[in-house]
């Protein structure tokens, strides 16, 4: 029996590779043997449970119509070579939580027979997936749920977590959870398909990168005209630009041109521009101070 924790919500691929050694039935007038092959089954174990283990393990369980198996059968007598190598690949989706795999081991000949278990691979695959925002605003709140990849929400209650900068208003268990964001960095939110020690489906919520550069000449001069722009694409909505020490000669969308103020009273002027817009967050606002040095 192979322990290992199988969880609701992915897809397991066991791979066992094994070693089979058969028994050569020759007689005294043939001229290749015969040879017989052991059988090996193996099963996924759902009915296995704590108080039962050291029984199950005197009595191996036989499989039951929920399990799932895969079987080598190579029927005898064949004439090959006693020892052969094969590999089994057992693949199924749990419809409930276990911890267990079976092997069922079986003769056709009074001979010996022998087979060599290596040591199995087991590969996992999530089916599940989240539904929520993976950018959320310092807060504010979301729902979230869950469904599997091709869309079916299961609706079924689980125990749900957060950690980092997220919290949980409300019940930490049900088919869904509210979650807040109370911080800068990221948070992830979580919940456990059937208990903490069988693992669990996690999901990345982070706040909306908001932060941006005003571009443009960063040491100007008395009178010179200059252009100071933002980037494309920067997520801002109705963007307006303030600017000090200088004089605004036409804006775009994402630009401001401006011509720099004369030196007055012997001194030299202090240019700001200020861009301010919206972002998903609210108001988000970035001032730039170009050096101003003389002629």
């Amino acid at each position: 029996m192979t322990k290992f924790p199988f969880v609701k919500g992915k897809e397991y691929t066991l791979t066992f590779p094994i070693n089979l050694e058969g028994y050569d039935d020759k007689s005294f007038l043939e001229v290749s043997s015969k040879s017989y092959f052991p059988e090996i089954e193996i099963y996924t174990i759902k009915n296995l449970n704590g108080s039962g283990l050291f029984t199950q393990y005197i009595n191996p369980p036989l499989k039951s119509t929920n399990d799932v198996f895969q079987k080598i059968s190579i029927p005898g007598p064949q004439d090959i070579n006693k020892h052969q190598s094969r590999t089994i690949t057992l693949k199924f989706i749990p419809d409930a939580c276990f911890q267990f795999i079976g092997f069922k081991f079986r003769s056709n000949v009074s001979k010996n027979t022998k087979i060599h278990l290596k040591t199995p691979t087991i590969s996992a695959k999530s089916l599940m997936e989240f539904v929520a925002e993976p950018e959320q605003c310092i807060g504010t709140t979301q729902v979230v749920t869950y469904r599997t990849s091709s869309g079916y929400v299961i609706n079924e209650p689980v125990n749900w977590y957060v950690k980092g900068d997220l919290e949980i208003i409300g019940s930490t268990n049900g088919a869904n959870v509210t979650v807040k964001s109370k911080g800068t960095g990221i948070g992830t939110v979580g919940y456990y398909p059937c208990d903490s020690s069988l693992g669990s489906f996690e999901f990345n919520i982070k706040p909306p990168k908001e932060d941006f550069e005003i571009s443009g000449k960063p040491i100007v001069r008395p009178l010179e005209t200059l252009v100071y722009y933002l980037p494309a694409d920067i997520g801002l909505s109705n963007i307006t630009f303030q600017v000090g020490g200088a004089t605004v000669l036409g804006t775009t969308e994402n630009s401001v041109r401006i011509r720099v103020l004369n030196k007055a009273y012997d001194s030299l002027p202090i240019v700001s521009i200020t861009a301010t817009g919206n972002t998903k967050c609210g108001l988000f606002t970035k001032t730039l101070y170009p050096d101003v040095v003389e002629n």
